[in-house]
Parts: structure tokens; sequence; C-alpha cells
């Protein structure tokens, strides 16, 4: 009788068992698909362009950083890096409505800086919200606006050509305002290579974006920046050969897409490798808008003087016209900014 009770039991209990497991695997299953029809319906796996908002030396600006997400269902990673090597982990959920929420800390485990976020995922991947959290470097809570944009894939970044140098004035004219490249002229820099170098961003053959450098001895890169040698910080003043990233300019389909970005690092790293101890640049200013600040700054250049009505006696001269200030003359402001190499 025992042994039939036992046995009774021993069969409970295997029964019990594999119902158990069943229904385990029936909820391990619907969760799976579950995970898999969200990942479809918001994929947000892939590379991004990031802007948040920001705070350096007191004052607040707008940063731009590539960001890489990988995606399990409903459970994304990723990896965003700044100018400074600093590198940050970040971890989320997607919600069934298309946002994103989750936390950010710092790689290094010596660097306090730590936070959370609030995206809406939009179409095309494009993601927007806020961040908040504390700023290690500041040593102070922040918070700011917080966007996504996928950087675009299938372009190529080389040397420009000949044949491609119309395209870039066109490009510049429409961005950048009529007569602020002339094809000659160009012509004759991009023949240069001791002095100039031109990147152009490709698709099909066709020129998307360029980024215009020169390479300038030491004695002439306070005439060649046009401002007064007291405008140049002080490591400015001893540098051998300088790096100047002259002109950026993406065509206005493919603008907020990681172009202009990867433009200024390229030709950044090739103007380093060429031998220049520092990296310059002057970006166009109207009121409260600088047009290349977060690729610049991407690239490790900081803001330096301000120059107000810096392009006026140029416009006159050449005759071109500004995008804000329409004609001649143009009362927009420059400001330089350096990155010592």
């Amino acid at each position: 009788m025992m042994s039939g009770l036992l046995g009774v039991a021993w069969s409970d209990i295997l029964i019990g068992v594999i119902g158990g497991i069943v229904v385990s695997l029936f909820f391990v299953g619907v969760t799976f698909v579950h995970n898999k029809l969200l990942e479809k319906q918001y994929p947000v796996k892939g590379t991004y362009l990031t802007t948040f908002d920001d705070v350096v030396d007191g004052k607040p600006v707008s940063t731009s950083a590539l960001a890489k997400l990988t995606q399990q269902g409903k459970h994304i990673k990723g990896e965003t890096w700044l100018e400074n090597n600093r590198t940050w982990i970040i971890e989320g959920q997607l919600t069934e409505t298309g946002n994103l929420h989750g936390v950010y800390f710092a790689a290094d485990p010596l660097d306090k800086g730590i936070g959370n976020f609030f995206l809406k995922v939009g179409n095309n991947r494009q993601m927007s919200g806020l961040w908040s959290g504390f700023d290690s470097e500041n040593n102070m809570i922040t918070s700011g606006k917080y966007t996504f944009r996928p950087v675009l894939d299938g372009y190529k970044i080389e040397d420009a050509r000949r044949e491609h140098l119309t395209q870039v004035v066109a490009i510049c004219n429409s961005q950048l305002g009529e007569g602020f490249l002339d094809v000659q002229e160009l012509v004759t820099m991009v023949a240069d290579k001791q002095s100039y170098m031109c990147k152009v961003a490709l698709v099909d053959g066709s020129v998307i974006g360029f980024c215009l450098c020169r390479i300038v001895a030491h004695e002439d890169i306070a005439g060649y920046l046009q401002v007064s040698d007291s405008s140049l910080p002080s490591f400015a003043r001893v540098a051998d050969r300088v790096g100047v990233i002259k002109t950026i300019a993406t065509a206005a389909k493919y603008q907020k897409q990681g172009v202009g970005y990867s433009l200024v690092q390229k030709s950044a790293a090739a103007l380093i490798d060429s031998g220049v101890q520092l990296l310059a640049s002057i970006a166009w200013k109207n009121g409260d808008r600088i047009n290349a600040d977060g690729v610049l700054r991407s690239a490790g250049l900081l803001p330096g003087r301000t120059i107000q009505d810096f392009w006026a006696a140029d416009s006159l001269e050449h005759g071109y016209s500004c995008p804000a200030c329409g004609e001649p003359p143009c009362h927009c402001a420059a400001v330089l900014y350096f990155k010592a190499v």
C-alpha cells in the first residue's frame, strides 16, 4: 500500500514539474514574441549623432557626440563618446508606447558622473527628450534636451578631386551664401597639397558635403584668421604649423545625419597626421546660433574670442550674400575655436 502511495506521489510530482516547465516555457515564449514585436515596431539599434544641452566654463552650450545602441527586445544598451575621451554607458528599456527611459554612467569607475534620460521614439528612428544627472566636471546637478538622429549609412569620405569642385561650390553657395567660394580659386587650393586639404562626402559619386582646410605657418596664423595676435590664446602663438578647418557645409537633404561630424573628424585626424601642433577654426554666429559649434566641439576644438561683424568687409569686397543678413555687408559675428594637439 505504501509503495502504491509513493508511486502516486511521485507521479503527481512529475506531472507538477512538467506542468511548471510547460507554463514557464509558455511565458518565456510569450515574452520572447512580445519583445520581438516591440523591437520590430521600435527598432532603435544603430549608430546615432546625439545632441545635448551641456555646461562648459559656466556657460550653456549644445554638444554633439556619437552613440551606438544595441537592442534585445525592449532592452537597450550602448555607449556614447565625447571629445575628451570620456565614454558613457547607456542602459534603458522601451515601453509599449514608444518611450525609451534609462540611465547613463561613466565607463571610468573614477568618474562619478551619472544620470537618467527619457526619450520619445519618433519617425525614422529619431528620438528626442530630456536628460538629467550629476555633472562631475562642474560638480552640479543639471538637465537639458537630448536628441538622437541616426547616422547616415552608405556614404564615403575621400580627398576632393577636380570633378567634385563644381558640386562643392554649389553646396557652399546654398548653405553659406552666393559667392562665398569661387571655383577657380578652389581649383588652385585643391591642387596645392602642401597648404590645403579638402575632404568630400560622397553618395553614389555625388558630393553631399565637404570640409576645406588650410595648413598655415606660425607667423601667418593671425593674418590668415584676420585677427590680432592678442585674440589668439597663448598656446596658439607658439605652434609652428596650424591646421585651420576653414569651411564646412552639408547639402540640406543630408544635414543632421552625422555627415558634417564625420567630415570634421576625418579632416582633423588628417591634419594631425600631417604634423600640425594646433587645430583652429572660425564659426559663423548669428544671434545665439553658432553654425558649427557642435561638430567643432566633437573634434575637441573649444571656443575662444567672439569677433563682431567679422565678415562685413570681406562680403563687400567679394560681393557674396549671407544666408542670415542677405545682401552685403554681413553683420554676423565669428567665434574662434582652438585645440592644442
